[in-house]
């Protein structure tokens, strides 16, 4: 296997990797805010723990995801509201 199939390989894997993660955190917002209207609302608004980026500014990057994961979760554990 060449070294260009051994790279091509790696970044299918990291951008599937990446869209799976984006739809955990889609799917983990909607199951806290209850609906999907009210998860988007929350994805395009402006969050202090992050900062007041909006979620879907950051959702893009490795540590924006995992940013957004620790938000939701402590907002589904009553850490943030």
């Amino acid at each position: 296997m060449s070294q260009d199939s051994i790279n091509s390989l790696g970044s299918a894997t990291y951008k599937t990797e990446a869209i799976l993660d984006t739809a955990r955190l889609l799917l983990k917002a909607t199951q806290i805010f209850g609906d999907q209207d009210r998860s988007t609302e929350w994805l395009q608004s402006p969050v202090p723990a992050l900062g007041k980026a909006q979620p879907f500014e950051v959702i893009d990057t490795f540590e924006g995801r995992k940013w957004i994961n620790q938000v939701l979760t402590q907002i589904e554990f009553g850490g943030l509201v």
